[in-house]
């Protein structure tokens, strides 16, 4: 559902095909997405801080574990937001596959605001993660960008990633990262 001109505490409900009524509660999504940028693994890479690059068309390579999730990647740094000056938020949106190692098979994908891995791990054993789920397009010209649903977060806040494939060990997922940034 969208509402449009809504504020902040504004949210649609349908009661029929022709009324449209507003209630206070929280919204999910009420921005317009204006800001939007595609990052890349940073050529200077330094995990926690330098870790993605706008300007970059490496990819992100992210390796899964044994049967389980891989390491954490570092995917924005504290010194990779903001991308323009001037913005203070940004949420990750997106992520574009662009390679793999096996194809055909589901690979889970877990993202995570966290200062550093431990710090992760915390997040992660508290259930704040966003996890999502793809099967990598046999054809690269089937792929299509893989949504997230992410809660903005300060600029300057570390981005880190993390694949897991079931049954598999030390599979490969080659991504870029899709942001979108915030003034307010």
């Amino acid at each position: 559902m969208v509402v449009i001109n809504g504020k902040r505490g504004d949210i649609g409900i349908i009661q029929d095909e022709t009324t449209l009524t507003l209630t206070d509660t929280t919204i999910l999504d009420l921005h317009h997405h204006n800001y939007e940028y595609w990052i890349g693994l940073s050529g200077s890479y330094n995990s926690g801080v330098d870790c993605g690059n706008r300007t970059s068309m490496a990819p992100f390579v992210a390796t899964s574990g044994n049967d389980d999730y891989g390491a954490w990647l570092c995917i924005l740094g504290t010194g990779d937001t903001p991308v323009s000056a001037g913005n203070t938020l940004f949420d990750p949106h997106r992520i574009l596959f662009v390679d793999s190692s096996i194809r055909s098979e589901i690979f889970r994908v877990q993202t995570v605001a966290a200062a550093d891995t431990s710090a992760a791990d915390v997040e992660e054993a508290a259930e704040r993660v966003v996890e999502s789920m793809i099967i990598p397009a046999t054809n690269q010209v089937d792929g299509v960008p893989l949504e997230l649903l992410s809660i903005r977060r300060t600029a300057g806040v570390p981005l880190w990633l993390r694949i897991w494939v079931d049954g598999q060990d030390a599979k490969t997922y080659s991504f870029f990262l899709g942001i979108h940034e915030y003034t307010v």
